[in-house]
């Protein structure tokens, strides 16, 4: 009877713990003569659109009753954001798989950047500024541009173990360490046409941070070296949020004033300790073919999607002084309230993966 129950718990054992080299062959490596350890390569080329929540440039005020020739009586307003397009990047990494234990070692480096820009001219009588002024005091501006950039960077080492469920169905539970660090540069320019009166402002945001993070792929065998294949992945990263505003304005008024031209103007933001939740997943379909023996060459196309919340900080003028001729109102800000946002940073889009095992 002992024995028996021993025949069974091991079984059972050895059906969920992957611990010959054979067992790996419909995953991501090779059946070599020494099974003791096999490498396999990560090379993505990635096709991503980022997307925040805050990147709105400008807005247009225009009259309501289209037979006022102005719209400062009877004004409406219309909201113009920046929408980024597919931008490349990369994923590379190794890993590496301990056959006799069934479980992996990897480190991975994941990087995008992009830049997105916009240009809006209104009508003759209508007035074009930014969320905080666009009254009265901003009749002189009828052209407004918009540009952001984004960086990303993300590092990965993670240990795992391999599971195998039923004959077709291979996971890999893994845990590890994340760092990520994000940057947003949202830059926005208001002028008449000329650069005779404008404003730029710039608002730069970026976060850097690491955490533990978890997650699972699976590979799920469908027919010859067709698979089908995707990973989740959840982290919380600690790290410092820092972000400030700079304004420039030049306009005739600042000589008569006395002041050099552009006038500068700023506003900081003490650093801040930050949580972000980071969550990501992936799913494809990976083909696979052994040769020489020794090698195998893996070639996979799905799509990827990552998020990370509340990691892009502003501190935003809320609105401006309004009580000011539109002449005086070009030669700089004159703050009235700020309002501090915090926004998600996400990307998504299509990636093909060329990797080799040996």
């Amino acid at each position: 009877m002992k024995s028996c129950l021993k025949y069974i718990i091991n079984s059972i054992i050895f059906s969920v713990l992957i611990i010959q080299g054979k067992e790996y062959n419909n995953i991501d490596t090779v059946d070599v003569n020494s099974p003791e350890y096999t490498v396999k390569t990560q090379i993505r080329a990635l096709f991503v659109k980022p997307s925040t929540n805050n990147l709105y440039y400008a807005a247009e005020a225009f009259p309501f009753n289209t037979a006022l020739t102005t719209p400062i009586l009877s004004p409406r307003w219309e909201i113009f954001d920046l929408h980024p397009d597919y931008h490349a990047g990369f994923d590379i990494g190794l890993q590496v798989t301990c056959h006799s234990r069934g479980s992996n070692i990897g480190l991975n480096w994941e990087r995008f950047a992009s830049s997105t820009c916009a240009t809006h001219i209104v009508a003759i009588n209508d007035m074009i500024g930014p969320l905080s002024s666009i009254g009265p005091d901003a009749a002189k501006y009828t052209h407004g541009r918009g540009n952001v950039h984004f960086t990303f960077n993300e590092v990965n080492a993670r240990y795992g173990v391999y599971m195998s469920i039923g004959m077709d169905l291979q996971t890999n539970l893994f845990a590890g360490i994340s760092f990520a660090k994000i940057k947003q540069s949202l830059v926005t320019l208001y002028s008449d046409g000329t650069t005779v009166i404008s404003r730029t402002t710039s608002v730069p945001s970026s976060f850097a941070g690491t955490g533990p993070q978890c997650g699972v792929d699976f590979t799920y065998n469908i027919a010859g070296g067709f698979n089908f294949t995707g990973q989740c992945t959840a982290a919380l990263l600690m790290g410092k949020v820092k972000n400030h505003t700079s304004y420039a304005s030049t306009s005739p008024d600042l000589e008569k004033a006395g002041n050099p031209s552009p006038n500068l103007q700023g506003t900081s933001s003490d650093k801040r300790t930050q949580m972000v939740p980071s969550f990501g997943q992936r799913l494809g379909f990976v083909y696979s073919s052994s040769f020489s023996e020794h090698f195998m060459t893996m070639i996979e196309v799905g799509y990827e999607a990552k998020i990370l919340l509340n990691v892009i900080q502003s501190d935003d003028m809320s609105s401006g002084v309004i009580n000011l001729t539109p002449e005086l109102s070009t030669v700089g800000v004159f703050a009235r309230t700020f309002h501090r946002t915090l926004g998600n940073f996400s990307f998504g889009g299509p990636y093909l993966a060329f990797n080799i095992a040996f």
